[in-house]
C-alpha cells in the first residue's frame, strides 16, 4: 500500500464503516487490505505495484481519467467487484 500512497502523493485513510462515498479510503481484514475507494482522484494511471496487493476484494475507481490500467490488475485473484463508471 506504501506504493500506492507514493504514487497518489498523500496517504490513503483507513476508511470509516459506512463512510464509502468521501473518494479515498481503504478497509482492512486482519491486517489485509480488502477494499480500496480512489473515487473522483483524477488518476491516470495506477501503478502495476497494484497487482501485488492480491488480496483486495473491492476496488473503486469510478469517476477518475483512466484510458487502460496496468496489466499488473489481472493479479488480484481476489477481486469480486471493480468499478470503473465515469472514466
Amino acid at each position: 500500500m506504501t506504493d500506492l500512497e507514493e504514487f497518489l502523493g498523500k496517504a490513503i485513510p483507513r476508511a470509516e464503516k459506512n463512510r464509502w462515498d468521501d473518494g479515498i479510503g481503504f478497509d482492512a481484514h486482519e491486517g489485509t487490505v480488502i477494499r480500496l475507494n480512489l473515487l473522483g482522484q483524477k488518476l491516470k494511471s495506477l501503478p502495476d505495484s497494484l497487482g501485488r496487493l492480491s488480496s483486495f476484494q473491492n476496488l473503486w475507481l469510478n469517476w477518475n481519467e483512466f484510458s487502460v490500467l496496468p496489466e499488473s490488475i489481472t493479479r488480484l485473484a481476489n477481486l469480486k467487484q471493480l468499478l470503473l463508471k465515469n472514466n
